[in-house]
């Protein structure tokens, strides 16, 4: 590029000169420009070879791009199934895992049963096929014992009394569920004892043994069913009253108390209103008829002679019955109001008593349950037995606040209402005799001071 740049100045240096005859310069700038055409020429070829070959790589670059990308497409496939294969894998791996904790626990059950029986299985094994070998003679024993079970079968064995003394016999077992014990002194029916041992039932069986026993077994049986002979078997305790209420502890006997307390105050309740309302009607009528006569002394007569609430109440209005109304009302009033306590009487008593019951109930539930969180503190829960006392108390005491509670509310109500009644009456029968008077005065003379 230099030289062709050289060139181009001294031509245009000589374009003065003659253009006639090629000169020294001319000549050099044409066989430069030769040259340099050759050099075109030269570098056009090595341009399109190199563009050829480009082209030719750039092919065979995608080609083994695509390639590749097919490789890695195929590994990526490869990998999920291994992947998916991993995880199935994975899969079975647990279900062994689980199959072989399962096979374990029944294992340990079949075990536990087994030895229960007096059959030992042998020690415990950690290998799958071993545990595979226990189960499977742990299933041959209990095809046997199963087959036992079918079956009434006699073995020599002992047994203890109902008084606790222990005898030699025969036992007759009624497959796995029952036995029957047959002896000099005693025979029967047997229930567990605990730890193995058997003792005879309180019920009388003694036929029904001696059937077993000798092999006649009898269409039906008095018998015992049990599941284990571990665990001892009480005789069901009879249910009392007294049973029951010893079971409520100390705020059960509190509850009785205020039970017996509420019927009594309720009977006097019942008895008071029935005497305070009795013959109202009769009574009222006929001082009425006194009063409409004029008889005032007669009419207070028998106000006094009755024993009844409206006859009281009567006995103190009557009296002034000649005097203003307003006056006669002040008296109507005071007079209802002097009879209200004698109506009244032992109600507040009793829904006292509805009220507290429940609340002695619930404290002898939380009693009983602070006894039994002391026991489970002290033993434990591995018997029940020890738990019973209470729960028994909680659950009882709960009952007996309810069954008095309940009726104690009905009857008070009840006998609330119908004193209610009763002061209604009074009140009516009261003013009942004012309006007569006003109705029917004649002006009768003021009762005597003596008389009053």
């Amino acid at each position: 590029m230099i030289r062709a740049l050289l060139l181009s100045i001294a031509l245009l240096a000589s374009s003065g000169a003659s253009a006639q005859e090629p000169g020294p310069l001319e000549a050099a700038y044409q066989k430069e420009f030769a040259f340099l055409a050759a050099e075109k020429k030269a570098l056009t070829a090595r341009l399109a070879e190199l563009q050829s070959g480009r082209a030719a790589k750039i092919a065979a670059s995608e080609a083994e791009l695509t390639k590749l990308e097919s490789s890695y497409i195929a590994i990526g496939l490869r990998g999920d199934r291994l992947d998916e294969k991993l995880d199935e894998l994975d899969r079975e791996a647990d279900g062994a895992a689980e199959a072989s904790e399962a096979l374990g626990g029944t294992l340990m059950a079949a075990r536990t049963t087994l030895e229960r029986e007096g059959f030992a299985l042998g020690e415990e094994t950690a290998t799958f096929s071993e545990q595979v070998a226990q189960l499977d003679m742990a299933l041959d024993e209990g095809l046997v014992r199963l087959e036992e079970g079918r079956t009434v079968r006699t073995v020599d064995g002992a047994f203890f009394l109902q008084d606790g003394s222990k005898v030699d016999g025969q036992l007759g077992y009624v497959g796995n569920i029952g036995v029957y014990g047959v002896s000099d002194k005693a025979a029967g029916a047997l229930v567990p004892a605990g730890d193995g041992h058997l003792r005879l039932w309180k019920e009388p069986a003694a036929d029904a043994a001696r059937a077993v026993v000798a092999g006649n077994v009898p269409e039906t049986l008095p018998i015992y069913v049990f599941e284990s002979l571990e665990k001892r078997v009480d005789d069901p305790v009879e249910k009392t009253f007294g049973t029951w209420l010893k079971n409520g502890g100390i705020v059960g006997y509190v509850i009785m108390g205020l039970l017996v307390a509420g019927i009594g105050l309720v009977i006097l309740r019942a008895l008071s209103l029935l005497r305070l309302g009795m013959g109202s009607e009769r009574l009222l009528a006929a001082v009425a008829a006194k009063v409409e006569e004029g008889d005032l002394l007669g009419a207070r007569k028998l106000a006094e002679a009755s024993s009844s609430a409206v006859g009281s109440a009567l006995a103190r209005v009557v009296p002034h019955v000649g005097a203003g109304r307003e006056h006669v009302d002040n008296i109507v009033t005071e007079a209802i109001l002097a009879e209200q306590p004698r109506i009244e009487r032992f109600g507040t008593p009793i829904l006292v008593i509805a009220a507290v019951a429940p609340l002695l109930g619930l404290l002898g539930t939380v009693t009983g349950m602070i006894g039994t969180f002391d026991v489970i503190t002290q033993f434990g829960t591995g018997d029940p037995k020890m738990l019973s006392g209470g729960i028994s108390e909680a659950l009882v005491t709960t009952q007996m606040g309810l069954i008095v509670a309940i009726p104690m509310l009905l009857l008070g109500n009840l006998l609330g209402a119908r004193a209610t009644a009763l002061l209604d009456q009074v009140e009516r029968g009261a003013m009942h005799v004012v309006n007569v008077a006003e109705d029917h005065r004649t002006g009768p003379e003021p009762i005597p001071a003596a008389a009053k």
